[in-house]
């Protein structure tokens, strides 16, 4: 069983309209968008209101991610399970996710680690390369020259 995703709320809700084949695969696969922190409502026709993303996105671009979100699961086709669909979606986030030299505020790096206490595996990204590294008192005095 996963754990609940932390989702960080949208400051202005973000309102697609999808093609009819694209709102199909939304409408079948709405559980792994919610099991993956989306928030997303019908907003009529074929479009949604997306109102809250996964907080380990940070500031990702939703309407890029949403559509390429629903050509991978179009990929991977009808009636494949919910794990499945969901590993995709995390492997898509965390392509999306904060990298190296992104500029973050204090706010948002303290947010950050926080999340971390609620995911299953903190200490790695989905694709298991460590998001954390623990780096002794002996080895930060050995980089500074203090100690050969």
């Amino acid at each position: 069983m996963k754990l609940q995703v932390v989702s960080q709320i949208l400051l202005t809700p973000l309102v697609i309209e999808l093609g009819f084949e694209d709102y199909g695969y939304y409408i079948e696969n709405k559980d792994v968008f919610t099991s993956c922190g989306f928030a997303i409502e019908d907003f009529g026709g074929n479009s949604v209101s997306i109102r809250e993303v996964p907080m380990l996105l940070g500031k990702p671009d939703v309407k890029g991610l949403f559509y390429d979100i629903i050509e991978n699961l179009k990929v991977l086709g009808t009636g494949r399970t919910v794990d499945v669909k969901y590993d995709k979606i995390a492997s898509l986030a965390c392509k999306a996710a904060v990298k190296a030299n992104n500029r973050l505020s204090d706010k948002e790096m303290e947010a950050l680690i926080e999340d971390l206490r609620y995911i299953k595996e903190p200490f790695t990204c989905p694709h298991g390369r460590p998001t954390i590294i623990k780096i002794g008192l002996q080895e930060l005095e050995k980089r500074f020259k203090r100690i050969q």
